[in-house]
């Protein structure tokens, strides 16, 4: 939203430069976003959120100003009232207007303009709608794109001569008809593009067919041209959904359809045609010949709010005066009905569909008042650790919500940092991923945008996204997880929500001056980062076996087994897939693992175990192995062997290949630590749980010891 400083001042007294009005507005929410000067007048461009359609117009904006600065508004020309018309006799055909469906348009007025001379505008509305971005055309055009910016209220303008009337009781009358359009109806729009029309979309249509996509874009064939003599000025309500949805289909983006969108003002419908009609009939001449409308004016159904000023003062830390407040509301277009010291009733204006809860309010008048004039105070935050009440919610959490938060919290302990990214993604991540044809994705049927075209069947395109930005950026160090909810579709179309985690290391994950270990991230490191994890909550057993996925390197990629269940994937992500991110730093992982198949196996209950009293004995074993051997096996024959009593710990401390070790084997070098929590162990009770454990590994796994 453009508009510039000398036409605000239409509309309010301002006595601030432009700069300091500019900040003024951004710290009441309003943000200006640039500030630039153009042809002898400032031009403040404006971000304006979709729940604030009324600042879509100087008139809305000048409201904010006054409200800022103290001034009212300015009794413009028009005054902005509707005035009661005398009967208006048709020198033209009759005009009727009918609606099929009250919802998709609950207001459309109508009025004849004869006797218009289409010309140039008037140079200082030239100069205006120029520095907004605007190309002048004609006086009738420009007029209607002025009121436009003036009030929020979109306009259209039909040359009548080229509307096609039909014949009633033997007399022509034209008749405007909104509807749906039929499937196969074409219009030429005033772009000159033939567009197809269905039924999602509503059209203004005469006695042979569409002239104009309903708020939308005009037609070609009825646009005012300077033959035109007499023109159909056109105001109207459209349904915000219908005009949203039409305007995707058809691609076409407008200033109209911007604001039809986000819901027009009901009562600026009819100000907005006058403000328009008194510019016609000054600067093209003419006058009205015939005022038309499809129904009577309703009154809106403003809400009515009671505010508690003990509540107001509560929640914004400050106390402001209750005068203060009410004079705060009136400026921004509230209508007080009862006020004392305690409680003020207030009407909301059919501008403000916004509002509708006392908290509403509150901020209208925290912003007003200046977030600067609060106190900054810390809150009272007990610590987790001894919070009864949080640890009271957190018992009560469904085990899903209470794995989350471990989950988290054991996460952000190990070094890594929380992404959230959308669960919308583009149907192209499925190509940059190689899942295309593997993976049935959830399509969403209207998306708003190409990025936008699927649920997530899995995580890995946002943290890959995450890690390109950070990478692009000169952060090639990265420890990242995310938590989120991942779609897909299965056989019969079945669908399936799944809660997931997804994990991406890269780059050297330790650095500092003492620092020896040197080398970057492995995939070894990524495993046991899960492995910590599932140790933490209390989940044991869980297997790592060889698989392929189309995202990783062959022969680096595991699936992530628990109780024969595949719950998740790791591996090392292809080169391929890095250059379709434009990642130029190798060796990424990543992983994923289903939360809800981890869940019934996690144990949240907490144990000390103290240990072993007693001195342990250890034993180091050399054995040679085929490298198709996975080491979990090795593990298994350990834990499998020690008597009751008695434990054993094993860790591997080398592994080695090389011209002393035949090809295809391995040399393994695993230091065995045996304990027990009863006595001192004696080397007759070690060797003959030593011999077993050597018996297993020759006899089950053709092991040789050397």
């Amino acid at each position: 939203m453009k508009l510039t400083y000398n036409w605000l001042k239409d509309f309010v007294e301002i006595k601030l430069a432009p700069q300091a009005l500019a900040d003024k507005l951004t710290m009441a929410g309003l943000e200006v976003t640039s500030l630039e000067e153009k042809e002898g007048d400032s031009v403040f461009e404006l971000e304006i959120t979709s729940n604030r359609p009324d600042w879509l117009s100087l008139i809305g904006v000048a409201r904010e100003v006054g409200a800022i600065s103290g001034h009212r508004l300015k009794a413009i020309g028009h005054s902005l009232k509707a005035r009661k018309l005398s009967p208006i006799t048709y020198h033209l055909a009759p005009l009727s207007i009918k609606i099929e469906n009250r919802e998709d348009c609950p207001l459309y007025t109508a009025t004849i303009i004869e006797g218009v001379k289409v010309v140039a505008s008037p140079e200082w509305m030239q100069k205006r709608l120029r520095a907004i971005g605007l190309r002048p055309i004609n006086n009738i055009v420009d007029i209607t794109n002025y009121v436009l910016y003036e009030t929020g209220q979109p306009l259209h303008a039909f040359d009548l001569d080229k509307l096609r009337p039909q014949t009633r009781d033997h007399r022509p009358e034209t008749e405007i008809v909104v509807r749906r359009a039929t499937d196969g109806e074409e219009i030429v729009t005033i772009d000159d593009i033939k567009r197809k029309l269905d039924r999602e979309i509503l059209v203004i249509a005469d006695a042979d067919g569409p002239i104009a996509a309903a708020g939308i874009i005009g037609g070609k064939d009825t646009e005012v041209s300077e033959e035109t003599k007499n023109i159909l000025l056109e105001s109207a309500g459209f349904s915000p959904t219908l005009v949203r949805r039409g305007a995707r289909k058809l691609g076409v983006s407008t200033d109209s359809a911007y604001r039809f969108e986000r819901k027009v003002d009901p009562q600026g419908v009819t100000l907005a045609a006058q403000r328009a009609v008194e510019l016609i009939t000054k600067l093209a001449g003419g006058k009205i010949s015939y005022k038309c409308q499809s129904v009577k004016v309703s009154k809106c159904q403003d809400k009515k709010i009671t505010l508690s000023i003990t509540k107001t003062e509560k929640l914004l830390g400050v106390k402001i005066p209750a005068a203060k407040i009410r004079q705060i509301l009136l400026s921004l277009g509230f209508k007080s009905i009862t006020y004392n010291s305690k409680l003020i009733t207030v009407q909301t204006p059919s501008f403000r569909q916004d509002v509708s809860l006392e908290e509403d309010l509150i901020e209208e008048i925290a912003r007003i008042y200046g977030y600067e004039k609060i106190p900054a105070t810390l809150p009272y935050i007990l610590p987790q650790s001894i919070n009864p009440l949080k640890l009271k919610h957190l018992a009560g959490q469904s085990p899903d919500a209470r794995l989350t938060h471990q989950m988290r919290n054991i996460l952000i302990a190990s070094g890594f940092s929380e992404v959230i990214n959308y669960s919308l993604n583009p149907l192209d991540a499925l190509k940059k991923n190689k899942t295309a044809g593997l993976i049935k994705p959830l399509g969403i049927e209207n998306p708003l945008s190409k990025e936008q075209e699927i649920l997530r069947p899995d995580l890995f395109f946002g943290l890959l996204n995450n890690i390109a930005y950070n990478i692009n950026r000169k952060n090639n160090r990265l420890k990242i997880f995310e938590l989120g909810r991942v779609f897909t579709t299965g056989k019969d179309n079945y669908f399936s929500e799944k809660l997931a985690l997804g994990l991406a290391v890269c780059g050297r994950l330790h650095l500092d001056w003492q620092s020896i270990d040197k080398r970057e991230a492995g995939l070894f490191d990524l495993k046991g980062c899960l492995e910590q994890v599932f140790s933490k909550l209390g989940i044991g057993q869980v297997g790592f076996v060889a698989g392929k996925f189309p995202l990783f390197r062959p022969g680096a990629s595991f699936a992530v087994r628990l109780d024969n269940k595949e719950i998740g994937l790791i591996g090392e992500v292809d080169n391929f897939i890095l250059d379709n991110y434009d990642i130029k730093q190798k060796n990424i992982f990543a992983a994923q693992v289903y939360l809800q198949d981890l869940a019934p196996y996690c144990n949240f209950k907490k144990k000390f175990e103290p240990y072993s009293p007693y001195p342990s004995s250890r034993r180091d074993i050399s054995l040679l192995v085929k490298k198709d051997i996975p080491y979990g096996l090795i593990k298994e024959a350990i834990n499998s062997c020690p008597q009751e009593g008695i434990s054993c710990e094993a860790v591997l401390l080398e592994q080695y290949s090389g011209k002393q070790v035949p090809e295809g084997f391995q040399n393994l070098l695993i230091s065995l630590e045996y304990s027990s929590f009863s006595r001192t162990l004696k080397d007759r009770d070690i060797d003959a749980i030593h011999r077993e454990i050597i018996d297993k590994f020759t006899r089950d796994l053709g092991a040789k010891i050397r």
